[in-house]
C-alpha cells in the first residue's frame, strides 16, 4: 500500500507564483506548463529540460518561500512588479485561472524584455481560456490598486456646481 502525503490546497495563483520563482533562477525565455491532477510539468525549450513538480512539492516550495522570505526585491528595483518576471506573469495568470475555476490546463508563456512584450496563453480541453491581453489588463488593474495611484484621480470636495470657479 502506497501512502500519499496530504497536500495543502494551493490556489493556482500561489502554485504558479511558486513555480515562477523557480523559473526566475533558471531564466528561460519561454516555458510550457502543464497543470493536471498530478502536479505541474514545466518544459523549457531554451535548455531542453522538463521538470515535474508534484503538488506536494509545490506546496513545500511555497511554504519554504514564505518561511525564508520570497527574496523581496528592493524598492529601488522598477522591475519588481513587472511582467518580465516569471513569478509576476504566472501569478497574474493564476489569479485569472482561479476565477474561471480552471483546474487542468496548458500554459505557454514567454518573457519579454518589457512588460508589454511578455506573452501568455492557456488552453483547457482544446479551448483557449486565457490570453496575453487579459493578463496584461488584470496586471495593470492590480498595479494601479497597490501602488497608491487612484485610477480616476482624487474626487473634489467642492460641490459639483462650484467646480468651475477658481476660488
Amino acid at each position: 500500500m502506497v501512502s500519499q502525503e496530504p497536500t495543502l490546497a494551493l490556489s493556482l495563483q500561489e502554485a504558479l507564483r511558486t513555480v515562477g520563482r523557480v523559473l526566475e533562477v533558471r531564466r528561460p525565455r519561454c516555458a510550457y506548463l502543464t497543470l493536471d491532477s498530478l502536479g505541474v510539468t514545466v518544459e523549457t525549450p531554451d535548455d531542453n529540460q522538463c521538470r515535474i513538480y508534484p503538488w506536494g512539492d509545490v506546496a513545500r516550495l511555497s511554504r519554504a518561500q514564505l518561511h525564508y522570505g520570497r527574496g523581496q526585491p528592493s524598492r529601488h528595483n522598477p522591475d519588481a512588479w513587472s511582467l518580465t518576471r516569471w513569478s509576476v506573469l504566472l501569478r497574474t495568470a493564476g489569479q485569472l485561472l482561479d476565477v474561471q475555476r480552471v483546474a487542468a490546463c496548458r500554459i505557454e508563456a514567454r518573457i519579454g524584455s518589457a512588460s508589454h512584450e511578455s506573452e501568455v496563453r492557456a488552453t483547457a480541453d482544446g479551448e483557449v481560456v486565457l490570453e496575453t491581453l487579459a493578463v496584461q489588463l488584470h496586471w495593470l488593474r492590480l498595479r494601479t490598486r497597490f501602488d497608491g495611484r487612484e485610477p480616476h484621480g482624487h474626487p473634489s470636495t467642492r460641490p459639483w456646481w462650484r467646480r468651475w470657479r477658481f476660488s
